[in-house]
């Protein structure tokens, strides 16, 4: 049950941050008003610790936004945020979405919720795997890689053998049978960093918004992401319900582009690493799935950003 109120000064004065100014703002499908906190750059990743641990009595979920472009500092952002909440939440986008038809729910919540309870994101992920072709050079490419890194390669025709034996997008096979080999190798000697973080550099212009929903994939229903319309904002938000339900990754960061999250299940088994990058990388097309699949054991933050 959500609260119809919430005094953010109320929740601020259990934080270090009594003093941060804050704003309120009416969202009509919401059951209560939207908070936005001023926060420093350094700051907001501690704020949103303290307001994510007070969440299961405020209802209200923490969300880290960057101010870009003509709002890069505190005082126009919240003159545009108080005048046009369309612009805070970019629902215009939703709009754009079902008129191409990559998504069946108009602008509208409630119905893009309902969706999302009906949505197989899987299906929707191979599908768009299924549409990748491999490049001519791709497996010469990939077996030097494996040298490169190991000292040696499989078998060409052994791996595509193996492929034969995979269901889903041949290209999605490939990949997949290429990290199987290299999880049976004793050593891994390529360097393994940890998934990117994006920390943003515009100086001290950040804000914690406080938005009552019952799971914070919801979020994605009222506040539009940019990587959305690829398999539509239904089948997105049913991903982030099932990567919070599996590995507890919550959604910390919002910038447009990006989604960061807070992982507080890392991921242990390396196949199931390679199922999230998967997913991610399909949304994201940012790195190589063995690569982001490496990145993610044991991390405990995820990063996912779909460029324009």
């Amino acid at each position: 049950m959500l609260p119809a109120t919430l005094s953010p000064k109320g929740l601020l004065a259990k934080t270090g941050f009594a003093d941060a100014e804050y704003i309120s703002c009416v969202i009509p499908e919401l059951p209560s008003m939207v908070h936005a906190i001023h926060a420093g750059q350094h700051d907001a990743p501690l704020l949103w610790r303290q307001l994510r641990a007070q969440y299961p009595a405020s209802g209200h979920w923490p969300l880290l936004v960057w101010f870009v472009g003509a709002h890069q500092s505190w005082e126009p952002w919240r003159e545009a945020a108080l005048r046009d909440v369309p612009f805070l939440f970019h629902r215009q986008e939703f709009a754009h979405e079902y008129e191409y038809g990559r998504s069946r729910a108009p602008n509208d919540p409630a119905q893009i919720l309902a969706h999302a309870r009906l949505a197989e994101p899987r299906r929707s992920i191979e599908r768009l795997n299924g549409s990748a072709d491999e490049y001519p050079d791709f497996w010469a490419d990939q077996l030097d890689r494996l040298r490169q890194e190991y000292g040696s390669a499989p078998d060409e025709l052994s791996l595509i053998e193996a492929m034969k034996q995979q269901s889903g997008p041949p290209q999605l096979a490939a990949y997949r049978v290429l990290f199987d080999w290299e999880c049976r190798q004793p050593v891994r000697t390529a360097e393994t960093g940890s998934p990117f973080w994006f920390d943003p550099d515009h100086g001290e212009h950040m804000a914690v918004l406080l938005i009552p929903v019952a799971d914070p994939a919801d979020i994605l229903a009222y506040m539009h992401w940019w990587g959305s319309p690829s398999i539509g904002s239904p089948a997105v938000i049913a991903l982030l319900r099932d990567w919070q339900r599996q590995h507890g990754a919550e959604l910390m960061c919002h910038y447009g582009t990006m989604l960061q999250f807070n992982v507080t299940r890392p991921i242990q088994d390396p196949r199931v690493a390679f199922d999230v990058a998967v997913q991610l990388e399909t949304l994201g097309m940012w790195n190589d799935f063995r690569d982001t699949a490496w990145a993610l054991l044991g991390a405990s933050h995820w990063h996912l950003h779909n460029r324009p």
